[in-house]
């Protein structure tokens, strides 16, 4: 088995004040020799880029199987 990260894990930090954060993981089954293009929007580690990110419309364009998910809830401590 093979691994790899397309972005790098960001901890959560939402603003103070700004009420309740859901942060999710999807779990992917990938065809066998399966990589994105160089020029894949999921590649971009920007905040606004994974902010709208939709994990299905990503799974039906790259032909995978989502086949796992979770979410948990975060607010700020101040």
């Amino acid at each position: 088995m093979h691994s790899a990260s397309v972005n790098a894990y960001r901890p959560p930090g939402p603003p103070p004040g700004s009420g309740l954060h859901r942060y999710t993981f999807v779990l992917f089954r990938e065809p066998p020799g399966f990589s994105l293009p160089p020029d894949a929007s999921e590649l971009d580690p920007s905040i606004e880029a994974r902010r709208r990110w939709d994990p299905v419309e990503f799974a039906q364009r790259a032909g995978l199987t989502i086949v796992g998910a979770t979410f948990y809830l975060v607010r700020s401590e101040e």
